[in-house]
């Protein structure tokens, strides 16, 4: 997944309501990491996509940018992970 601008519009906004980019951004990851150890891989992620999602201005490199805790720590907080997944 790269460059993911809008990540939480369009089509995925119409199916399941609102959610948060960060939210969305680490349930994806959470079932690439998934398919990584059932192949014994490794995911990479470049980390400028965090930083554009937590700054309002959606700049890459300002240091007053907040990235919420619980996605620091990847959690998967999607109210619709549990439909989203078993649909697919």
């Amino acid at each position: 997944m790269d460059e993911t601008h809008d990540l939480d519009r369009g089509r995925f906004l119409d199916l399941y309501g609102y959610e948060r980019g960060f939210d969305i951004f680490n349930c994806h990851f959470a079932q690439v990491e998934k398919m990584c150890e059932k192949y014994r891989l490794r995911a990479m992620i470049w980390s400028d996509r965090y930083f554009r999602m937590g700054n309002p201005e959606q700049n890459y490199y300002d240091l007053k940018t907040k990235i919420p805790p619980e996605v620091i720590e990847k959690r998967c907080s999607l109210k619709s992970a549990e439909r989203i997944f078993r649909e697919q």
